[in-house]
């Protein structure tokens, strides 16, 4: 039950300028610091297969594969 109570990062951009500055890691601890104010212990977020760039990122930060999610696009 504890771990239904999370916060959730819908999305997280850096554009392609912009990336291997830093930018995604410190938008990742702010929203883990945002969550321990909030009294919460878990927080999710979604990484597009593929983008090995920013799996790595969150594995580097602790996170682990929570759940998998399927994509059909439809004619």
């Amino acid at each position: 039950e504890e771990s239904r109570r999370h916060v959730c990062v819908a999305d997280l951009v850096v554009t392609e300028k912009a990336r291997g500055r830093g930018i995604g890691k410190s938008l990742i601890q702010a929203a883990e610091a945002f969550t321990r104010a909030k009294g919460l212990k878990h927080i999710l977020i979604g990484v597009v297969a593929g983008n090995v760039a920013a799996d790595g990122l969150y594995a580097n930060l602790g996170y682990r594969t929570y759940a998998i999610e399927r994509l059909k696009t439809l004619d």
